[in-house]
């Protein structure tokens, strides 16, 4: 549902998407949409790099697709700005972000770092390697629902600020490219 709202919302030629196919209504409508709009379809891969003006998106997952259900097959991104950085995760779940951090680990660039990261909504897990990995000084939940005394455990000893959507309501992090507020 989130892809098809972009979709509707922005102007778009070009889509990055996971190689997945889900049944689905929603997966349907998102289809639609693409054929609707001429829109060019991209399934990346992990470690690809796209640039936008002076931001850069690095796909940091899923490692390999056609593992499990949409949630393993979620496109994981780390949108890069300036010396400022977001990691969005879509639904990845803990065997995803398990593989994400070994990738990360066994890599001097560390493409998982990021100052914001926005909290996968599969079951609202968090791995406490792939947060060693983030290091975020912010996390996000978008979606509604509690969030496991376990994540918020490992988010309040690193010190990391949490916010949740339906608690704190809209939610804007700004970046000059040197700092977020």
């Amino acid at each position: 549902p989130g892809a098809v709202q972009v979709i509707k919302e922005f102007e778009l030629s070009t889509i990055l998407s996971p190689d997945y196919v889900h049944d689905s209504l929603a997966y349907e409508d998102y289809q639609a949409l693409l054929a609707e709009g001429n829109l060019e379809e991209i399934h990346p891969n992990a470690e690809e790099i796209y640039a936008f003006s002076n931001t850069f998106f690095t796909v940091v997952g899923p490692r390999k697709y056609g593992q499990g259900g949409s949630a393993a097959n979620s496109l994981c991104i780390r949108l890069d700005f300036g010396e400022t950085s977001f990691l969005f995760c879509g639904d990845s779940g803990r065997e995803e972000q398990e593989e994400m951090a070994e990738a990360d680990l066994a890599d001097t660039e560390e493409t998982l770092k990021a100052d914001v990261y926005f909290i996968s909504d599969a079951d609202r897990v968090l791995e406490e390697s792939f947060l060693n990995c983030v290091r975020p000084d912010y996390a996000v939940l978008s979606s509604g629902g509690e969030l496991p005394d376990s994540v918020r455990s490992l988010l309040n000893e690193r010190d990391v600020q949490f916010y949740q959507i339906d608690v704190d309501g809209h939610i804007c992090a700004f970046s000059d490219g040197r700092s977020i507020v």
